[in-house]
């Protein structure tokens, strides 16, 4: 992304930066694969810890119902659905989307048929902190934070604490180029040659 200077040699400022690492890093980050349907142990509420996905499954349309996105449904197993000649052991539990849910616009999947990926998070840029300059080259320290979706606050993902990151930016045609972006944030003494582009 470049990002206009007003002249050659201008300084590139914290407006600027922000721009260019906001359309680099906002955006959905982290997704959970939702089924439309799960055949499960008939009984796997007595045994919990045996049967850890059927129960992972149900929690999640449990929260999700309970979040107004979904409604759960139950129903009888097939050897046809379940793929196995005895489903007598087993049932179906499985939800279908609320309008609300719908309205979340989440994409679909067609794996063990079918569901939903769920943006549990957006990364959004909170502040530009810091910019330093050397030559041709600027580095932005900034702050960035993890906010949960609708679906990452029905299924009780938690805000990420603030963090810190870096972008370095060079200079040419008049204007600033983000180059690169780092997890950490390099000390701003630390001379940019320091840590060349990539």
């Amino acid at each position: 992304l470049m990002i206009g200077a007003a002249a050659c040699g201008s300084s590139l400022n914290r407006g600027q930066a922000g721009v260019a690492i906001s359309a680099k890093i906002d955006g959905p980050a982290g997704s959970v694969r939702v089924f439309r349907a799960r055949c499960v142990e008939k009984y796997f509420e007595k045994y919990p810890i045996r049967f850890i996905e059927d129960a992972q499954a149900a929690r999640q349309y449990r929260l999700l119902e309970d979040a107004g996105l979904a409604t759960q449904f139950v129903g009888q197993a097939t050897s046809a659905q379940c793929g196995t000649p005895y489903p007598e052991s087993l049932r179906v539990i499985g939800i279908t989307l609320t309008p609300k849910g719908i309205a979340q616009q989440w994409p679909e999947h067609n794996e063990m048929g079918g569901g939903w990926d769920l943006a549990m998070g957006r990364r959004e840029l909170v502040e530009v902190t810091a910019i330093v300059s050397e030559s041709d080259l600027a580095r932005a320290e900034f702050t960035w934070r993890l906010v949960p979706t609708i679906a990452g606050q029905a299924l009780d993902q938690s805000p990420l604490q603030q963090q810190r990151a870096s972008a370095t930016f060079r200079q040419q045609d008049g204007g600033w180029q983000l180059i690169r972006i780092d997890a950490g944030p390099p000390r701003l003494r630390e001379p940019l040659s320091a840590s060349p582009p990539r």
